[in-house]
């Protein structure tokens, strides 16, 4: 300042000028933000000092697992680093690489790091399983944990799926859409893991054939109808091989399995039907299931009609056809105990196109007093496309005579018949009685006869050679007869007029399988005329007696058990002849040799035979 110094003079001086410099002495510091980062595979950081620097470079930095690049001035500068490798890096500024204008030299930052992890995730599935409910799972396995993994990620072909899970563990559960391929995939690039990074690669494709469709089954070649306690043969065809399937998969009606067999898609069962009611069988669902797990849907029920009731009818009247016809056939001729030419006994056997046919009798009209007693046993065993009939019948009469032109009197007969129809067996035992009369015209050679019997059979049936069963029946037997007999030197004419009518009336039973036999009936109509004739002649040294005849017969079959007999006498008009010949031998039996020719005038009946028999008398 002035006047603080003087010179010689003691002059004070004058105030000077002023002079200043600002002092710096203190060193600038600086500080590292925190790693930022990665983007683009890099991380960065802000370097910023308390005053502006000078010198600071890139190659000044202390750097771990990392490179950098260096820009800015001043006091910030932006620090760019690349990660050299998994793992920790971090970036420092050491003390004395920048300076400030007063030439302090820094202090050293403090190192700032970061844990890089520049791996992509990778992410693998599991095979599929099940179906489980008609689903398939898989478990997803990501390398590392992701927060934004979702189901989205996943491509999927023929399903709708639904995820859960977190982290690095995921389930995968797939519904198929349709029967088909069904597949799963995680895409690239479809989710990151906590560093950001995006998987690459896609996963691994798993797939699986899915069959959602329910097997069918059918029952095949299963009978129409069945009769008894039958054994019934079934085919079941499943639309696919399937396994687990039993016996208790065949729900089964009226019947049992007693035996299953096969495998894959083809079965066979043999079903035992118990013979009471219709056998209905059906395959239950969920019997049998397909290698990928689907049950079989039930099958359509199968009905097998029950024909025992049908058909143990139809033998019972063909049985009562049968024995009607035998009946009558077998009848004993009354018009010869007025004529006389009955004789004391005879043994009679002979056979035609039916089979075998003998007769055993004693008539004779003076074998007692008052009432004339006579028999006669008659056998016949007769075959058609049914079975064979064997019938035995005979026959106890007495009579008083009203005048020589008139008998009235009473018979009683007892048959017994035996049929074998296919595997069933009828046999029957019965009786029939009633009045019968005979007679001849004053003055004129015309004799008639007529009788009408009723009666009652017990018969026992085994329809089908497994059980027997027992029904009775009532039956009728009308029949008249008219015979005339003309004499013309050495020829005999004989014409004839017949007529027959029986029935026989079955009644209703249970059988031993608990159906209901019903009642039924039968009915046979027989018209006959006739015309014969004989005449002797001499063959050699030897007499014979020529015979011949031509007859018409009407028969008619009716009745209720007619529509199940399936087999009956024929029914309509036809005509007959027949040629034979007699010879008495000097034994005193008598050989005879006869044929005949029947149906005449309908198309569609024929019958042709040969009757040779011996009678003998004693």
């Amino acid at each position: 300042p002035a006047d603080v110094a003087e010179d010689a003079a003691t002059n004070g001086n004058t105030a000077s000028n002023s002079v200043s410099a600002t002092y710096d002495g203190t060193a600038p510091t600086v500080t590292l933000a925190a790693l930022a980062g990665p983007v683009a595979g890099v991380y960065t950081t802000t370097a910023t000092f308390s005053e502006a620097v000078t010198g600071l470079d890139a190659s000044d930095l202390t750097l771990v697992n990392a490179s950098a690049t260096l820009s800015g001035s001043g006091s910030v500068y932006e620090i760019t680093l690349t990660p050299a490798g998994d793992g920790t890096l971090s970036v420092q500024i050491p003390a004395d690489v920048a300076e400030d204008a007063a030439g302090n030299e820094n202090t050293a930052s403090d190192a700032v790091e970061a844990i890089h992890d520049g791996t992509p995730p990778t992410v693998s599935l599991s095979e599929f399983t099940g179906p489980a409910d008609g689903t398939f799972s898989a478990e997803i396995t990501l390398s590392e944990p992701s927060d934004d993994f979702a189901l989205g990620d996943l491509h999927l072909v023929n399903a709708t799926g639904v995820l859960s899970g977190a982290g690095t563990g995921y389930r995968l559960v797939a519904t198929p859409v349709a029967d088909g391929l069904v597949s799963a995939q995680v895409v690239a690039g479809s989710f990151t893991d906590a560093a950001g990074n995006a998987n690459t690669e896609p996963s691994n494709l798993v797939s699986v054939i899915y069959d959602g469709t329910a097997p069918t089954v059918t029952i095949a070649e299963a009978p129409e109808a069945f009769s008894g306690a039958a054994s019934l043969s079934v085919t079941i065809l499943f639309s696919e091989a399937v396994s687990g399937f039993e016996p208790e998969g065949i729900l089964a009606r009226n019947a049992r399995v007693i035996d299953l067999s096969g495998a894959g898609d083809r079965y066979m069962a043999t079903i035992r039907a118990d013979g009471a009611g219709d056998v209905t069988l059906q395959i239950s669902a969920g019997a049998a299931r397909d290698a990928a797990g689907n049950d079989n849907l039930a099958s359509e029920a199968v009905h097998i009609e029950n024909r025992t009731v049908a058909e143990t009818q139809g033998q019972i009247a063909r049985f009562m056809l049968h024995r009607a016809d035998q009946l009558v056939s077998n009848q004993p001729g009354l018009i010869c105990l007025m004529q006389g030419s009955c004789g004391g006994g005879a043994l009679s056997v002979n056979t035609n196109e039916d089979g075998l046919r003998f007769s055993v009798s004693t008539m004779s009209s003076a074998l007692t007093a008052g009432w004339p007693l006579w028999m006669q046993v008659q056998g016949a065993r007769s075959d058609d496309p049914d079975g064979d009939t064997e019938y035995l019948i005979g026959t106890i009469g007495a009579h008083q005579e009203i005048s020589d032109r008139l008998y009235l009197g009473v018979m009683l007969q007892f048959d017994h018949v035996a049929r074998n129809d296919g595997i069933g067996r009828i046999e029957g035992s019965g009786w029939l009685a009633g009045p019968y009369v005979v007679g001849r015209l004053a003055d004129h050679p015309l004799y008639f006869e007529g009788r009408l019997l009723w009666g009652q059979t017990r018969n026992t049936i085994t329809p089908f050679g497994t059980y027997s069963d027992r029904f009775d029946t009532e039956r009728m037997l009308a029949m008249a007869r008219i015979s005339g007999e003309m004499v013309f030197g050495d020829v005999t004419l004989m014409p004839t007029v017949a007529a027959s009518h029986t029935t026989d009336r079955q009644q209703a039973y249970i059988d031993s399988l608990g159906n209901v036999i019903g009642a039924q009936d039968i009915a046979l109509t027989r018209l006959e005329l006739g015309f014969d004739a004989r005449w002797p002649v001499t063959l050699g040294l030897s007499e014979w007696i020529l015979e011949g005849g031509i007859r018409a017969l009407h028969t008619r079959s009716s009745g209720s058990g007619l529509t199940l007999a399936d087999s009956a006498p024929v029914d309509g008009t036809r005509g007959r002849i027949n040629l034979g010949i007699r010879h008495v031998t000097r034994a005193g039996g008598e050989f005879s040799m006869s044929g005949y020719y029947d149906g005449i005038g309908q198309a569609d009946y024929e019958g042709y035979g040969l009757e040779i028999g011996y009678h003998h008398d004693f």
